[in-house]
C-alpha cells in the first residue's frame, strides 16, 4: 500500500475503515485522510456493525476486510445492511478481484480492493463507489 496522494483541503465524505490488523487500518487511514476524507475505524466484524450504527448518517461508505474475528466481513455486512440496506461497501481481501467478484457478487460489494494495494487505488475504487 504506497504511492503518495497530496493533501485536499475540503472535506470529501466519512468513510468507515473496518480492518483487524492494525497496521493495514491506519495506513488506509492515513492515505483516506490525505485526500480528503473524514475516517471511521473498528477493529473487528463486530465493532464495524456497532460503529456503523452508531454513525450511520454520517458514513458514506465501508471498507470492509473479509477474514476478522468477531464476525467476518459477511457477517458484519449482513448487520450493517440490515440498518441500510443501501450503503456502499467495498471488500477489502487478499483473493484475486476476479475470485472475490464471482464468489461474493450476490452481497452486492460497491467494489473489491486486493491486498497490497497503492493509495492511487484505494482513492480510485473509494470514489467510483461514492458515484454509484
Amino acid at each position: 500500500m504506497t504511492d503518495d496522494i497530496t493533501d485536499n483541503q475540503s472535506p470529501r465524505g466519512t468513510v468507515l475503515v473496518v480492518d483487524d490488523l492494525g497496521e493495514v487500518r491506519e495506513v488506509i487511514k492515513r492515505m483516506l485522510e490525505r485526500a480528503g476524507y473524514t475516517v471511521l475505524t473498528a477493529v473487528n466484524g463486530l465493532d464495524g456493525a456497532e460503529e456503523f450504527c452508531r454513525h450511520e448518517r454520517e458514513i458514506d461508505v465501508v471498507l470492509l476486510d473479509l477474514v476478522m474475528p468477531e464476525l467476518d466481513g459477511v457477517e458484519a455486512l449482513r448487520v450493517i445492511r440490515g440498518v441500510y440496506e443501501e450503503v456502499r461497501v467495498i471488500l477489502i481481501t487478499g483473493f484475486p478481484e476476479h475470485v472475490a467478484a464471482d464468489r461474493w457478487r450476490e452481497l452486492g460489494f460497491a467494489g473489491f480492493l486486493v491486498k497490497p494495494f497503492s493509495a492511487t487505488k484505494l482513492i480510485e475504487v473509494v470514489e467510483t463507489a461514492l458515484k454509484v
